[in-house]
């Protein structure tokens, strides 16, 4: 696994790494499960407008701006 990175790992991030690895190895995978996206606006289908909305967030802006 340390061979996908070209920097060395800090002690944390490798610990971090070692962590996600054993739950990755522990899971139980089922074969037949189809997988499937499904993004947070609930939808399989990608919208540029939705993700940008999502990322930007919802800072509300202050009442003063209103007159601008």
């Amino acid at each position: 696994m340390t061979r996908l990175f070209n920097l060395p790992l800090s002690a944390q991030a490798s610990d971090q790494l070692v962590e996600i690895q054993t739950i990755l190895e522990e899971r139980e995978w089922e074969i037949d499960f189809e997988d499937s996206w499904k993004y947070s606006w609930n939808s399989q289908n990608y919208s540029t407008k939705k993700a940008y909305a999502l990322l930007q967030g919802q800072i509300e802006a202050s009442p003063l701006c209103s007159w601008l």
